[in-house]
């Protein structure tokens, strides 16, 4: 069992580092011919996947035509061995052994030289029963793989795939067809349909790779119209607005001034509407500086009213000073005057402190008022947090091989 699982690592492992290699020590016009023979090895091991093991000899004798490795031979001698226990068609046979011993002379020690010497152990006793009965044993390639064939192939989960206006498949879709241009149409959930001409070339098996182009998330912000909204760290627009975002994790920040920076996340998928509503609360800052005003507005309208009483009172003391240069008052009247030029000084520092006062709480309060502006720096910081813990980690797709009917493995993400 190991041994089985470690197998099914191998095969593709091998080519893939086999192709970026060479990529890498030629120039760049010598890398067209590795990238299509890979392109063809992948439409190869999606046939082997499917059981249809006449495409997978297609498609793995063109790569192994343009990129003559001996992991590309292996698999190829693979889907002929498989092709002559559904077909019986003696030229399979042949071919099989033969590439088993490619195989066996091209890679020396290590590789899948067991699973080689396995393999020809049980078809070359078959050669010899057939060579001995006097069977006809063609030299030549089998008739299926001449066939003029298409696969499309996409990587869109869930993805269905119409040639020519037919019955929609299951990706990799692969068929015979004839030759010239065709039609072919690719959906998936939460992509863009794509629709694109293709063609078809007589006697060989055409890989058509088709990438969707994803459907964008609709988030739509609600509540507080004043707010900013921000996507990410970076500024998007205004409250109550409709945002289009790339599926996955994003941090909403809603800043306001004077209120309480407000953050969400949200996990978002293809074409998916969601609603999210901004309910900011002032920041302490803004309560404060709220009640400054009041305090102020209170303590000027108590100094303006003591500097009304203190002008009254100057008024009063005047008036009963300038009857005192006419004539003698009497007791109550200077008792009068004394009076009031008292008051007339309590209320001038009554009126002085309370305006002082107003200004104070007033100034102070619109300085808070102006000051109080939360930076969504905080939420900037955050949405790198979340981009970082977000990047694709390198992943192995495990596709079986050898005598458990699979042909490698697939690396994705980042080197």
């Amino acid at each position: 069992m190991i041994r089985a699982l470690c197998t099914r690592f191998a095969l593709d492992l091998a080519l893939t580092l086999a192709l970026i290699s060479s990529a890498h020590g030629s120039p760049v016009h010598a890398q067209a011919p590795q990238r299509e023979a890979k392109q063809y090895f992948e439409a190869g091991a999606a046939a082997y996947a499917m059981d249809d093991y006449s495409a997978a000899i297609q498609a793995f004798a063109a790569a192994y035509a343009l990129t003559p490795l001996p992991a590309i031979a292996f698999s190829l001698a693979q889907a002929e061995r498989r092709q002559y226990f559904v077909s019986h068609e003696p030229s399979h046979l042949l071919r099989a052994i033969e590439l088993f011993r490619i195989y066996l002379t091209g890679v020396s020690r290590g590789g899948r030289r067991a699973d080689a010497t396995d393999a020809l152990a049980q078809l070359e006793p078959l050669a010899l029963a057939l060579q001995q009965g006097n069977a006809q044993m063609a030299d030549a390639p089998a008739a299926e793989a001449e066939r003029t064939r298409l696969m499309v192939r996409c990587e869109a989960k869930g993805a269905r795939i119409a040639l020519d206006g037919g019955a929609k498949q299951r990706s990799p879709l692969i068929v015979e067809t004839s030759a010239g241009a065709h039609r072919i149409r690719v959906e998936a959930p939460g992509y863009f349909a794509s629709e694109q001409q293709v063609t078809a070339v007589s006697g060989e098996l055409v890989p058509i790779e088709v990438a969707l182009r994803e459907r964008p998330a609709l988030v739509i912000v609600e509540g507080d119209h004043g707010a900013e909204v921000y996507v990410d760290g970076e500024l998007a627009a205004a409250g109550n607005s409709r945002l289009e975002l790339r599926p996955g994790r994003h941090q909403l920040a809603f800043a306001r001034k004077g209120h309480t920076l407000q953050t969400r996340t949200l996990q978002l998928e293809r074409g998916q509407t969601r609603r999210v509503r901004a309910q900011l609360s002032w920041t302490g800052q803004r309560v404060a500086a709220i009640s400054l005003f009041a305090i102020g507005s209170g303590t000027l309208i108590a100094g303006l009213t003591f500097a009304s009483l203190a002008l009254d009172r100057e008024h009063t003391a005047q008036a009963i000073d300038a009857r005192r240069k006419t004539k003698a008052l009497d007791p109550s009247e200077l008792e009068g005057y004394r009076d009031s030029v008292e008051s007339r000084d309590r209320s001038r520092v009554a009126a002085i402190i309370g305006l002082t006062a107003a200004a104070g709480c007033l100034l102070t309060g619109f300085l808070l008022y102006q000051l109080d502006d939360p930076s969504p720096l905080e939420a900037a910081a955050r949405a790198r947090r979340v981009r970082e813990e977000d990047s694709p980690e390198v992943g192995l797709t495990a596709v079986p091989v050898g005598e458990n009917r699979g042909v490698g493995v697939q690396i994705r993400g980042k080197l």
